[in-house]
């Protein structure tokens, strides 16, 4: 766990220069560009990086459970394979072939590779796979010192963002154009996820 959520800093660490550059563009160069651009980036790859540790808490998660070192939730239990993985797992004989958690792991990477843990609703179900605690985003809002409502508000307006950069070029569909951003929407965002991404990282570790 402790790897995966330094990685997740350090991919944060990345995502501010992002801002960084803008200030140096606009306030030490005074380019008279439209450099807002630096800062949606900023909050799609903000997004990204909690994403990402979500997928590799998840994982690393599921494959203690499996190796018997981390309790199985009633998620984890229910986790259906596909019969491929299911073979090699059963014919694993080491050292003529990779151990039978090798193969658990390439089919957890297969089956959640799609997906996008970045609502507070997915990520309350990847978190409830390796992760006994019934009241999650709960326990997350304590450990963030907020109301959890408002953190999960907070997420989802995150994401809406995200999704209108990326989907939308972040143009308003009735002026036609592109919505107001400013350095502060930008820092709020990737200080809330570093925020989450720690609160979770204390919970599961």
């Amino acid at each position: 766990m402790l790897s995966a959520y330094n990685q997740f800093l350090i991919n944060l660490r990345t995502t501010r220069e992002s801002e960084a550059l803008y200030l140096h563009l606009v306030q030490v160069q005074r380019l008279p560009n439209d450099l807002t651009d630096l800062l949606r980036l900023e909050i799609i790859y903000a997004v990204s990086a909690l994403d990402t540790c979500i997928h590799d808490f998840t994982r690393i998660g599921m494959l203690q459970s499996y190796l018997g070192t981390r309790v199985r939730t009633d998620s984890f239990k229910n986790f259906k394979m596909s019969v491929d993985a299911f073979f090699q797992i059963q014919n694993s004989v080491p050292p003529f072939s990779p151990p039978a958690e090798y193969y658990f792991e390439q089919e957890l990477r297969r089956q959640h590779n799609h997906l996008a843990f970045q609502e507070p609703a997915k990520i309350a179900e990847a978190l409830s796979l390796f992760w006994l605690e019934p009241h999650k985003w709960q326990k997350i809002a304590i450990q963030m010192s907020m109301n959890e409502d408002d953190a999960k508000k907070k997420m989802k307006l995150i994401c809406s963002k995200r999704n209108q950069i990326v989907h939308e070029f972040d143009i308003d569909p009735l002026s036609q154009t592109r919505r107001t951003i400013i350095p502060s929407d930008a820092k709020d965002a990737v200080d809330f996820i570093e925020k989450l991404g720690t609160a979770i990282f204390n919970l599961v570790r």
